[in-house]
């Protein structure tokens, strides 16, 4: 006589007992194999043969019905991709069984884009239920100051907090126009740590001629001089 076919039920989901009760019924014997998975523990995550759920699904009775039932996830050690680009380190990790975010970082060491590492570090012994936080670096956490020698004290300003910088005004004497941008410090160009703080020297508009009444020549020469004047000495008698 030819085997007789009979419904073959879907038991993905099911607990395993509950699954191997309903095989059972059904006249069908049950093997059970434990994989590794991110569902409950004695989850059926998959069944051989597939039933589909339609009617027309059936199998030989007495034929076996293998279920793989979740032994819950899988502890493996979190692998190395320090120095990976991106793709790769996120490729490397979904590899190992692991769901990755990613999390972006300054970095004085590892260069834009590669990964410094991942939250938990490489080797930790981790279940590939917990996601793992790969590193991406952002490049060193620095800036170029601009030249703003020139410009407004206000626009110079202005441009450095546009360029991720602060700036501190400092008058100086001076006849190019009041607020006149005459020097900075650091000098434009240089890579420097953001939120450095940049020294504008602005100009005053005026020169304040330092009062030498009443000191020898010499020393009134050299105060002038100090001050950045050059000095004309001219004679004249006075009243005594």
């Amino acid at each position: 006589t030819r085997p007789s076919h009979i419904a073959l039920p879907d038991v993905t989901g099911q607990n395993v007992d509950e699954a191997t009760r309903i095989l059972e019924e059904r006249s069908f014997d049950v093997a059970i194999e434990a994989v590794p998975s991110p569902a409950p523990r004695n989850q059926v995550v998959e069944q051989d043969p597939i039933a589909t759920g339609l009617s027309g699904d059936k199998a030989e009775e007495g034929s076996t019905v293998k279920l793989s039932v979740s032994s819950g996830p899988a502890i493996v050690a979190v692998p190395a991709v320090a120095g990976l680009p991106e793709d790769e380190a996120r490729k490397r990790l979904e590899n190992a069984g692991f769901r990755v975010n990613v999390q972006q970082e300054f970095s004085k060491t590892v260069r834009r884009g590669l990964a410094p590492g991942t939250e938990p570090a490489a080797g930790t012994q981790l279940s590939t239920a917990q996601p793992v936080t790969l590193l991406i670096s952002r490049g060193a956490n620095t800036v170029i100051v601009p030249d703003v020698v020139g410009r407004d004290d206000q626009a110079a300003l202005a441009a450095l907090q546009d360029a991720g910088l602060s700036g501190t005004l400092v008058q100086q004497d001076s006849t190019e126009p009041p607020g006149e941008v005459l020097n900075q410090s650091p000098a434009a160009g240089r890579r420097v740590p953001r939120g450095t703080q940049v020294t504008l020297f602005a100009s005053t508009g005026v020169i304040t001629v330092p009062d030498v009444v009443g000191q020898l020549r010499k020393t009134a020469v050299a105060t002038l001089k100090k001050e950045g004047f050059v000095a004309a000495v001219t004679e004249e008698e006075t009243a005594v």
